[in-house]
């Protein structure tokens, strides 16, 4: 299916678009083309591995061509977790391709493949998922990062009811009264256990903040971990409102004010071991963003002498220290390790 002899045309025929579009030249095309021929690789690989011209503007020039849609980053990113089921992921890795999008109203399953002209390849995936198929032409690297990354976070989701254990979380305030009257029995329980998990995941990671931050089809679940924004989950978007009211109401916030930021803070056991949670919310266009400070106490304190100072800086920060007046001031960035 992948063989070099079932796309040579199209890709020699896009040799001659790319000069007469003065993206490269001739002489750049004849070395890629040696080049290919000794690496057994793609025309447009070989114009990228050879620098001559970027993975982007090529594809964008092959669309053009073949008059179709680019998948996008943000395609990748925004994938109904509802959609991905439209394809198994024995399916996607073999024809290597990934559902982006599904019009019900007229039974199309928009793919993102790196050859959208192959006829029966688009004829084979028909046939075996049921649906019309229309392609969308995306990198084959993107691609094969995105499979993986996609379909280990909708393992991530089906395992949450399975890992999540019941967390004794203690509000903000005096009790939890409004949480049964703010949601319906079918809306709790999915958004407690995906708390909890996210929860329990947090401190497994030893991260300092969670992110749930809702964009137009997905909502997405990020940790900050040695400083450094991870994506972690992409729950159901149909969570969100659950969720969010689930984390407003542990910490005692207004669940029904959604136009402006609030804070507050809970804590939980994990353990025997207490933990603080600091809440933030922030009104976007597709929904409350939520910023979780967590702040777990059974880390203690560091031994002054393990924290990395110099000797030198060790021995002035022990004389000031002695000294009966002044002050020392711990500065640095937000989750830089300041107490």
């Amino acid at each position: 299916m992948n063989s070099n002899r079932r796309y040579k045309n199209i890709f020699s025929r896009m040799g001659d678009l790319l000069i007469s579009k003065g993206l490269i030249t001739d002489e750049q095309l004849k070395e890629a083309l040696k080049y290919q021929k000794e690496k057994d690789i793609k025309l447009g690989k070989a114009l990228i591995d050879l620098g001559f011209i970027d993975k982007y503007t090529l594809l964008r020039v092959l669309a053009t061509q073949l008059n179709v849609e680019i998948a996008t980053e943000d395609m990748f990113f925004n994938i109904d977790p509802g959609v991905v089921n439209y394809v198994p992921y024995d399916v996607a890795k073999k024809y290597h391709v990934i559902p982006l999008r599904y019009n019900s109203n007229k039974n199309l399953l928009y793919l993102a493949t790196e050859h959208p002209e192959d006829i029966l390849l688009i004829e084979d995936l028909k046939s075996l998922l049921g649906v019309n198929i229309v392609p969308v032409l995306a990198d084959a690297d993107d691609i094969s990062e995105n499979i993986e990354r996609i379909y280990s976070e909708i393992e991530k989701v089906k395992q949450i009811n399975l890992e999540s254990d019941e967390l004794e979380i203690q509000s903000g305030g005096e009790d939890e009264t409004e949480l049964e009257e703010a949601l319906s029995d079918e809306e709790q329980t999915p958004a407690i256990k995906l708390l909890n998990y996210i929860l329990q995941e947090a401190i497994k990671r030893n991260a300092t903040d969670i992110h749930i931050e809702p964009f137009e089809r997905i909502l997405k679940v990020r940790f900050r971990i040695d400083g450094k924004l991870m994506d972690v989950i992409t729950p159901l978007k149909k969570l969100q409102s659950a969720l969010t009211s689930r984390i407003k109401i542990l910490s005692r916030m207004n669940i029904a004010e959604k136009r402006v930021p609030q804070d507050g803070r809970f804590s939980f056991k994990h353990q025997n071991n207490n933990v603080d949670i600091r809440v933030s919310t922030l009104p976007t266009r597709y929904g409350e963003k939520v910023v979780m400070r967590v702040l777990n106490k059974s880390t203690g304190l560091l031994d002054v002498k393990k924290i990395g100072i110099s000797p030198n800086v060790f021995t002035a920060f022990n004389n000031n220290l002695k000294k009966p007046y002044g002050i020392i001031l711990f500065s640095g960035p937000t989750v830089s390790g300041k107490k």
